[in-house]
């Protein structure tokens, strides 16, 4: 069958990639950036390549900040983006905003099994499936899918606006109706993780192949010869699909080397039109990032696979942070909220640190909790662990241990939390400094939507304003500091003073359980709730 399929005239060449948030080239290999993506289109555009992308585009990044996604559209229009899926991010700033921007692309934007409770159609807009006759070689017929694990990740949107269809069933039904509409091909666009895009392959026998985003790394996966393709994110990869059709116009088998990883390092050259367009939104941000906050004496980690999984120093000082600026006795912070995926060196830290690490507007507010519901949040924080969720908390004020044979839910033995160094009472209330996001149940925090309110989110601090008031030497709970804190975070003015000098350490608050004999009243570091010593002992 593989000679079959090299030797047909009947091919479709496809250029996939998804995840993508910086337009810049990053600071390691591979460097990626827009412009080299359109490189590495062009040197295919001979073959007249169908582009698709999975998902995740408005936001975070430093640009978006200003430009809420609007960096993109000479990204996308500049390779022709052929059609695409709606993923998490592109909700960030709302349904209008995101509407605005669908209007302004040249393709299609699909999200077929998430419906508008009001009208019935596919939320923010968008298409159930798109059929398309490519190059006169076939027809090909597309759906888009979510999972539902993300729909209530969505800071400005509320569930309960939104209907969620089963994606087996739903793509069952649309897949026969695109057959019935002439569809040669079935093309899956997704925004899911890997467990839901292998349920839906191996379950739905009518999609040819799944073209997925959400999960940052580079994968593919054959089930049934059929492939699920993801192509990693931030323009370090993309993907080049050759699909050979029979002469019915049937797919036949893709083999391994019909799929060619691309890697956008610093050997693929950068297009001059897209470098240039890219230099002039970096130039506009120049001003507002340059400016030194302060000096750490340590690596300050932002890798997903790092911040998702344990507990790092960069989690540490920003919960420090918001439990001294907040006074309670813990803070707990979802990893999701860190978007910068890599590690800040020790030296000078930059406002363009800042808002690489925390780029969205997070409002901060303080919740009673008994002991339980406690327990209880941070059983939802290390629930999905090992998997790289946005839940998994890092914390001040709090240290545990967690076993991941057990079952979620039963993870962290009561009796191996203390709170600020004592052991954690049930029946006692604790002052809890969270994140809006997850004070309205997000990520899995339901049990934190029924705790009564000390601080409303309207009169909490920004996290971001929090972090960059503490390099001014302004980090004071009073009613002046708070009402600053409610200005916007790049709008603060800076200071010429004495740089804050610090040095953020990993202390044992979190102990991912191996087998391993260790007490909780062994484990190491002090937590007091308050920024440690050795977090500001150059300050």
């Amino acid at each position: 069958m593989n000679a079959t399929a090299q030797s047909t005239d009947k091919t479709l060449t496809i250029f996939h990639f998804n995840d993508v948030y910086n337009i810049e080239p990053g600071s390691n290999e591979p460097l990626g950036g827009a412009a080299r993506l359109v490189t590495a289109y062009q040197n295919i555009q001979d073959r007249n390549p169908m582009v698709l992308f999975s998902g995740d585009c408005l936001n975070p990044s430093l640009i978006s900040i200003m430009e809420r996604g609007n960096q993109m559209l000479p990204v996308f229009n500049g390779v022709g983006v052929t059609c695409a899926v709606l993923g998490n991010h592109e909700f960030d700033f709302g349904l209008e905003v995101l509407e605005e921007f669908m209007g302004k692309c040249k393709f299609p934007w699909l999200l077929s099994n998430v419906l508008d409770k009001h009208t019935g159609q596919p939320l923010a807009g968008a298409k159930e499936t798109h059929l398309i006759n490519w190059n006169g070689v076939a027809m090909v017929g597309f759906i888009g899918m979510a999972e539902e694990e993300w729909l209530g990740t969505l800071p400005k949107m509320d569930t309960s606006d939104m209907i969620f269809l089963d994606y087996v069933q739903t793509a069952q039904n649309l897949c026969k109706q695109l057959r019935e509409q002439g569809a040669d091909l079935v093309i899956a666009l997704t925004h899911m993780s890997m467990k839901n895009d292998q349920h839906l392959l191996a379950e739905v026998k009518d999609i040819d192949i799944i073209f997925g985003g959400h999960d940052h790394h580079y994968v593919t996966e054959q089930i049934d010869n059929r492939y699920i393709v993801k192509s990693g994110t931030d323009f370090q990869n993309a993907s080049i699909i050759t699909l050979y059709l029979d002469t019915d116009n049937s797919l036949l088998p893709v083999m391994p080397n019909h799929i060619e990883k691309l890697v956008l390092d610093s050997s693929v050259p950068e297009n001059a039109n897209m470098k240039s367009i890219v230099d002039g939104y970096l130039e506009s941000l120049d001003e507002m990032t340059r400016t030194v906050l302060g000096h750490s004496n340590a690596d300050l980690d932002g890798l997903f696979e790092h911040i998702r999984a344990g507990e790092t120093a960069l989690g540490n000082l920003v919960a420090d942070l918001m439990a001294r600026s907040m006074d309670t006795d813990v803070a707990i912070i979802n990893s999701g909220t860190f978007r910068s995926n890599c590690i800040h060196p020790r030296g000078e830290f930059t406002a363009r640190d800042l808002f690489r690490m925390l780029p969205l507007f997070d409002q901060l507010c303080v919740l009673e909790l008994t002991g339980m519901e406690l327990h209880r949040a941070l059983e939802n924080g290390v629930s999905m662990y090992p998997e790289l969720a946005g839940r998994f908390p890092q914390v001040s004020g709090v240290q545990f241990q967690v076993d991941p044979q057990r079952e979620p839910g039963e993870r962290i033995d009561a009796q191996t939390v203390l709170v600020k160094g004592r052991p954690l009472q049930y029946d006692k209330i604790y002052r809890v400094c969270v994140k809006e996001y997850i004070a309205s149940g997000k990520d899995g925090y339901d049990i934190l939507r029924s705790c009564p309110h000390i601080v409303s989110p309207k009169s909490g601090p920004q996290l971001s304003a929090i972090v960059r008031s503490y390099f001014e030497g302004s980090l004071h709970c009073s009613d002046r500091f708070c009402n600053k804190m409610n200005e916007e975070p790049h709008n603060i003015p800076l200071h010429n003073k004495d740089k804050v000098k610090f040095t953020p350490k990993i202390e044992g608050r979190i102990i991912i359980f191996t087998g391993d004999t260790k007490k909780a009243d062994e484990i190491a570091g002090d937590i007091n709730g308050n920024i440690s010593r050795d977090l500001i002992a150059d300050e």
